[in-house]
């Protein structure tokens, strides 16, 4: 009778020690491959690989085993997983590299295999956090025969690895990216669900994760990702140009789902949403906006909520098939819940979420995004789950929300980061709160009675933005023949009754985009009520690129023969258009980009990257990015890499100062061939936006008007121009009054003050104000300039509580008098500026009729982590809420009445 295996590791162990996992395995060398069996072993808070050969198959006993060798695990072990054949299907390499011994084993994909890799890296990880870069004498294992044993190496020509790494460093292989995020979670329904457990992020920068996020290079379909090594990365491009020669379609079906909450708690059945169809689907993908509307939500990210609908979720998923939770994220009151069917689970890998708030001053998770990402089979799928700006006439807002969150949302465990639209299949989830143009209420409703929705969709804004191109320009979206899905009174099917009667509108959509893609259903659920939105779901049979190794291993072979001829008689060559970048006149948060094109004029594919020069912290200036910064082109064609100029509030200063200027030179780097030098030049427009208090306040005209040359000099607190500057004609910078003055005027009985984000436009209209003054008043609406001024804020050189007062500032925040004596003895223009800012804010709080303490702590979170930040190179010796904390009660300290 066969034994279990971890039972018969744990009786060749001592009592003193626990086999963890095991799992069967071949072990390679060059002639042979051996059967063997890796247990993970752990002894009073250390841990070590052991190894055994099985001298009788199948194992009925204990004693069938014999203990071969011993890898002690600690900072000086190596890890490689990898696919040779370079496709999911393919059995694993796993290598364990120890000082001048390696390990190679050959594993099956499987549960097993997985729970083994998964817990491998969760004990490695432990060891890196708890033992830093130190070794360990593994004395524990002398009762098994003398020194930690470390056994005879399996080098095969391979060379120890300087860092830890998840992927194969060379060889021919593509690697599979293993961290907790690929290991799912139990089946569910079941009562018992817990979260998907992934590797945490952590501050220390001697943390394992970090290493690998920071180090590991993972090899990505239809993604630049992999510089294990340029014969490598090409052969893996080239591959996927070939793609349709050894993969096969397979249909599965999706389920989208997305419902705004309106801040409700998980009260109702969602089966009727979830689970109305006969057949099961194979994934869900569920999306949830105003998840919680609390205060501890939208300032701490903290919700209670999640939880609970999750559960909600997984108890009302199809009852036809078991399913796998994949990945859940949250940002705020957004999110995104994805699973699969268990068969798919060991099909799902690379798994990766991300999410990008467009609040003010893009930070804020109000409004934003959430995705997850993964590669099933050969496909790669992406599901967004987004909630735009509101109202009506904020259809640009909603246009910019779309732009940002496809420009800055990356998946940034990849190299370099993978962007939405690197993926084969995107599915759009969400309340993008697009309304009805033009239309009134009554006119709205009677269209609907007559079931004229075609009619009413000529006058909807995303119907109509997305034919201008102005977003979503490459969706597909399904025809409505659905009623709109807000607003409603709560509790009811009844449209909006109250004051304001807002029109209804098709606020909450699915759209997707990609091939083999096609929509079933597309309906909402008017039955759910407890929210003023109705969900919606989309039911769509999505093509998947299922390898068939037989033919992969064909088309493989013939590439290799293709490629061994060509290295042996080509080198890499490009061409570039040009060799010079101008980008002209600069300024601050206006970007700026132009395109270098790069052609493989030679006759092999070539791996270009941009490279960092030595001495440099990166390959180009913090003001600049390229993208992609690092590819592959084949022979015959060219890329087009976007260089593109940005000065953000960190970078202002310096360019003000002269400290910087926006020039560099670039290193295109031919892996195989030869670095090319490109130049970025251009000119800076010096901005009030990083100025310093004290030379604004010693400038009695204009920013513009005043030579940088003197600008220099009035920033600098060393110059005789900055001692003269007790003499100020004013008292705070005449900006800062100019939009506190405007905003005293028109927007402090604006109830979403410093809520809503500004448009990018307007904002760039209200620094060319400042700076020049050719206008006497501000343009954009009061949330523009509530947003310029704190950038104006955020850009200071030196904030207003300056650098030399900021730790007692915090230390003593919760001394008021303490506070006010600080705040005295600040120089003139800090005291100054902090007093009328402070002002301001209690006029604020002053016209708000309800939630005012909500209201009030949100205000001095924001202003707190804008005027007290830490001089640059000091370490906080607080948690991060908790010196949050201490700055929001230093500000409200001076904002309570």
């Amino acid at each position: 009778m066969e034994m279990d295996l971890t039972q018969a590791v744990q009786q060749n162990l001592l009592n003193t020690d626990r086999c963890l996992v095991c799992v069967q395995v071949a072990e390679l060398s060059t002639w042979a491959k051996t059967s063997r069996i890796l247990a993970l072993v752990h002894h009073q808070g250390e841990y070590g690989l052991f190894i055994f050969a099985i001298d009788k198959s199948p194992v009925a006993t204990a004693s069938d085993l014999s203990l071969k060798a011993v890898v002690g695990i600690d900072a000086a072990v190596v890890c490689d997983v990898s696919s040779p054949l370079g496709i999911v299907e393919a059995d694993l390499e796993f290598k364990i590299v120890k000082h001048d011994c390696t390990y190679t084993f050959e594993m099956s994909i499987g549960q097993e295999c997985n729970t083994f890799v998964a817990e491998f890296y969760r004990v490695l990880q432990s060891c890196h956090e708890q033992y830093g870069d130190g070794t360990l004498d593994f004395s524990w294992v002398k009762p098994y025969g003398g020194e930690e044993i470390r056994g005879s190496s399996q080098a095969q020509g391979n060379q120890p690895h300087s860092h830890v790494s998840l992927s194969k460093a060379t060889g021919n292989s593509a690697s599979t990216f293993y961290t907790f995020e690929d290991n799912f979670q139990t089946s569910v329904p079941d009562a018992s669900l817990k979260k998907s457990s992934a590797l945490p992020a952590m501050a220390s920068g001697g943390n394992l994760r970090q290493k690998l996020e920071r180090e590991v290079t993972p090899l990505l379909r239809h993604s630049s990702l992999d510089m294990m090594g340029s014969r490598d990365g090409i052969i893996k491009r080239v591959m996927e140009t070939r793609e349709d020669e050894y993969t096969d379609i397979q249909t599965f079906r999706v389920f989208t789902g997305t419902w705004n909450v309106n801040g409700q708690p998980a009260s109702v059945a969602l089966q009727a949403w979830l689970a109305g169809d006969d057949e099961p689907p194979d994934m869900y993908a569920v999306g949830f906006q105003e998840l919680d509307l609390s205060k501890e939500a939208f300032l701490f990210n903290d919700s209670p909520r999640e939880d609970e609908w999750l559960q909600a979720v997984t108890n009302a998923l199809h009852r036809g098939a078991t399913y796998t939770l994949v990945r859940t994220i949250r940002l705020v009151g957004m999110m995104l819940v994805t699973y699969v069917a268990e068969p798919l689970r060991e099909r799902v890998i690379e798994v990766a979420a991300e999410t990008v708030g467009t609040g003010i001053m893009g930070k804020m998770g109000n409004k934003g995004g959430v995705a997850v990402r993964f590669l099933l089979h050969n496909t790669s799928l992406c599901v967004v789950n987004a909630h735009l700006a509101a109202h009506t006439d904020d259809c640009e807002r909603r246009n910019q929300d779309h732009a940002d969150i496809c420009e800055r949302l990356r998946f940034a465990r990849f190299d370099p980061p993978l962007p939405i639209w690197q993926h084969d299949v995107v599915l759009w989830i969400g309340d993008l709160n697009y309304r009805l143009d033009q239309l009134a209420y009554d006119q709205v409703m009677l269209l609907m009675e007559k079931g004229a929705f075609a009619k009413l969709l000529e006058y909807d804004q995303l119907y109509t933005q997305k034919k201008k191109g102005r977003a979503f320009k490459t969706y597909e979206e399904g025809p409505i023949t659905f009623r709109p899905t807000y607003k409603f009174d709560p509790g009811s099917d009844t449209y909006d009754t109250s004051e304001k009667c807002r029109v209804p509108a098709w606020c909450d959509r699915v759209l997707w985009k990609g091939q083999h893609v096609k929509q079933l259903t597309y309906r909402s659920h008017p039955t759910l009520m407890i929210s003023d939105h109705k969900p919606v779901s989309a039911l769509f049979d999505v093509g998947v690129k299922v390898v068939d190794v037989v033919k992969f291993k064909r088309v493989y072979e013939e590439l290799m023969k293709q490629l061994d001829k060509l290295e042996n008689e080509y080198l890499p060559q490009v061409t570039l258009d040009t060799m010079e970048i101008d980008f002209d006149r600069v300024a601050f948060v206006e970007p700026a980009a132009q395109y270098l094109i790069v052609a493989n004029t030679g006759q092999v594919p070539v791996e270009f990257e941009f490279i960092r020069k030595p001495n440099d912290a990166g390959y180009c200036k913090p003001w600049l990015s390229i993208s992609p910064y690092k590819d592959y082109i084949m022979p015959g064609e060219k890329r087009d890499v976007k260089l593109e100029v940005y000065v953000k509030a960190a970078m202002a200063a310096r360019l003000n100062a002269g400290d910087d200027r926006i020039d560099d030179i670039l290193v295109l780097h031919l892996h195989g061939g030869k670095d090319i030098f490109v130049t970025v030049g251009g000119r800076y427009v010096p901005s009030c936006f990083g100025a310093s208090l004290q030379a604004l306040c010693s400038m009695p005209t204009p920013l513009r008007e005043v030579p940088v040359a003197q600008l220099v000099d009035l920033g600098s607190p060393e110059t005789p121009a900055a001692a003269a500057a007790a003499d100020a004609p004013y008292d705070i910078p005449k900006e800062i009054w100019s939009m506190l003055n405007h905003l005293y005027e028109f927007g402090v009985q604006e109830g979403s003050l410093f809520q809503q984000p500004g448009l990018p436009s307007e904002i760039l209209q209200i620094r060319d104000v400042l700076d020049t003054g050719i206008a006497d008043s501000l343009p954009g609406s009061v949330h523009s300039v509530a947003e310029a001024l704190l950038m104006f804020l955020e850009a200071l050189p030196d904030p207003v509580v300056p650098y030399s007062h900021y730790q007692q500032c915090i230390d003593r925040s919760r001394d008021v008098t303490a506070c006010e004596q600080l705040v005295a003895a600040f120089p003139p223009c800090h005291s100054n500026v902090f007093r009328y800012l402070m002002a301001f804010l209690r006029t604020v709080l002053y016209f708000v009729d309800r939630n005012k303490s909500d209201v009030m702590e949100s205000l001095a979170l924001m202003f707190g982590s804008i005027l007290l930040r830490a001089p640059p190179g000091v370490e906080p010796t607080l948690p991060p809420r908790m010196l949050d904390n201490c700055k929001a009660t230093f500000v409200t300290n001076f904002i309570t009445e």
